[in-house]
């Protein structure tokens, strides 16, 4: 709702700018000074408006502990980081358009595990916001948590920490997010490739981020995302168009007596079939 009210003070901003340059080219005094106070009062409102958001994010963040072990999923703030999340699409003007959804009927209320391909920080911000009744903590590389006040954000709602240099504490936080699915707690997200594509090609999986799945017998939601490459390009100066595709789910029984590898080239040569595709 915030960001909705937030851009429809950008748009009046926008209205009233064009009135004050209509009047400008006015020799009516009465019809300048009425311009030039609508202006200047929704770009004070504006302001206001960005200053109290960002506050709230920085205050919020405080109240979190970054050594505790936090071992249930917050309401509150699971729901102001995807706040959040949605004000900065908002920002950046992200239209999404998702197919697929219908697909998650075979599953009804289970806790799953995301696999989707990865081109933009936006990438996990845009699943959350699409799947946010549905609670995903989605796994990342150390560094993130190191953010200043998103590292707080993330450790309250869940994520999960990859060190590409310490394979023990890497298998403790894999086994927490088996833990996270079996005690039907959250879901967890993860992008196979590993890292962001920086020329859009589809890197070669991991696989063994499919023993989530395989040990906990989830199903395996797999998404194709598009266009998020373009966020960063465009912002602030034009509309993004992200096209989100539900491209299957996968119940335990449909992977059953299959090998992670197996299970990873399935869902690889799918992906890259649909992204392949759409690009053309």
């Amino acid at each position: 709702m915030y960001t909705q009210v937030y851009l429809f003070i950008i748009s009046l901003i926008a209205a009233v700018s064009n009135t004050v340059l209509y009047s400008i080219s006015t020799s009516d005094c009465a019809v300048k000074i009425i311009a030039f106070i609508s202006l200047t009062t929704l770009l004070i409102s504006f302001l206001t408006l960005t200053i109290l958001i960002w506050l709230s994010f920085i205050i919020f963040s405080l109240f979190i502990d970054k050594k505790k072990d936090y071992k249930k999923i917050s309401q509150f703030y699971s729901k102001l980081f995807n706040f959040y999340y949605k004000y900065l699409c908002s920002l950046a003007g992200v239209k999404v358009k998702i197919t697929g959804l219908e697909k998650f009927k075979a599953i009804e209320n289970q806790r799953f595990l995301l696999v989707s391909n990865h081109r933009s920080k936006f990438d996990n911000m845009i699943e959350c916001i699409i799947f946010g009744k549905r609670h995903i903590s989605f796994i990342s590389k150390k560094e993130n948590f190191k953010l200043p006040f998103i590292g707080r954000y993330m450790k309250r709602n869940l994520y999960l920490s990859l060190d590409r240099g310490n394979l023990a504490q890497n298998f403790e936080e894999i086994l927490k997010s088996m833990n996270y699915i079996s005690s039907n707690m959250c879901s967890i997200g993860v992008f196979p490739e590993g890292t962001r594509s920086k020329d859009l090609t589809l890197l070669e999986f991991k696989p063994g981020c499919f023993k989530i799945a395989t040990k906990t017998k989830s199903p395996i939601v797999v998404v194709a995302l598009s266009g998020t490459e373009n966020i960063h390009k465009k912002w602030w100066t034009r509309n993004v168009k992200v096209n989100v595709d539900v491209l299957e789910v996968l119940t335990a029984a449909d992977y059953e007596n299959k090998k992670t590898t197996e299970i990873s080239d399935s869902i690889y040569s799918l992906m890259k079939s649909h992204l392949d595709l759409n690009s053309k």
